[in-house]
């Protein structure tokens, strides 16, 4: 959806670095490098939780990541892969997991549905879903917590 050929045509290759994590940056490698030995450091603070999660491994392996957090909202995802229909409990159980895979922010749309067997815009829609229950079913967001504490990323 973004065409960066244009922009990038423009500029020496041999002497830019281009990122893309966080948006569109560019310019001499000791400018992008600048920003980095300035804010990020190697030590964790206990201060800082955002800087303590970009230390961590920024692509964990998807599978694994799901695995641990279906396991710990009682969910296998095998299982749910191959089921035509789902009961209203495994629905909540499986929207929490989206959400949280979604929350993490480590995975697309596109990876949480190739785990589900689910569409893109699925996802989508049933964390808008969740969120809605969330903001009225309170004991819903109490499973959740207690869930989400037992999965270690």
């Amino acid at each position: 959806w973004l065409s960066t050929g244009l922009i990038l045509s423009q500029i020496n290759a041999d002497n830019f670095q281009v990122i893309y994590r966080s948006g569109l940056a560019y310019g001499s490698e000791a400018f992008l490098d600048h920003p980095k030995t300035r804010f990020s450091g190697d030590s964790k603070n206990e201060e800082l939780p955002q800087h303590n999660r970009l230390l961590q491994d920024p692509d964990p392996d998807p599978q694994e990541l799901a695995d641990r957090a279906a396991h710990a909202f009682g969910l296998d995802l095998q299982t749910l892969r191959n089921m035509r229909r789902i009961s209203p409990d495994d629905m909540d159980k499986r929207d929490m997991l989206i959400y949280y895979l979604w929350e993490t922010g480590k995975l697309s749309n596109q990876k949480i549905g190739l785990l589900l067997s689910l569409t893109y815009s699925n996802i989508s829609r049933r964390v808008s879903l969740i969120k809605k229950r969330f903001s009225t079913d309170s004991e819903l967001i109490d499973v959740y917590i207690a869930c989400k504490s037992q999965i270690k990323v």
